[in-house]
């Protein structure tokens, strides 16, 4: 594979290119929503290239401190694993401190392009 500059392009794990991967929570949720507080991603908030408000639920501060390993900082890209698997999207800043369940974490280090990542995945 060659890139604009003619040089080749070089093969490397996704582990890589990232300072973390993980997953969102998994498990059950209904008792857990509240009216406000911390936004909480669900897979169906997911859609190519992009974050969806409809739907939103939300967390309380104390659960979200309890899920520290799927709090998201805006430039993570998310990936669904179920509903519609594969599509990703990059955290925009109005979802900094949010949380999240079922879906893939990318923590790009910051000498990788976000966005060239979201495109290629």
């Amino acid at each position: 594979m060659m890139n604009n500059y003619g040089n080749d392009w070089i093969k490397v794990n996704l582990e890589e290119l990232c300072d973390d991967i993980t997953v969102g929570h998994v498990g059950s949720m209904a008792n857990e929503y509240v009216d406000s507080g911390i936004p909480f991603l669900r897979s169906l908030n997911v859609k190519p290239f992009r974050i969806i408000k409809e739907d939103l639920k939300y967390i309380s501060p104390e659960f979200h401190e309890k899920l520290k390993k799927s709090s998201l900082r805006s430039g993570d890209i998310v990936i669904v694993r179920t509903g519609e698997p594969g599509a990703c999207a990059i955290i925009p800043h109005d979802f900094h401190n949010s949380n999240c369940s079922d879906v893939v974490i990318l923590r790009p280090k910051s000498s990788v392009s976000n966005r060239f990542l979201v495109y290629v995945e």
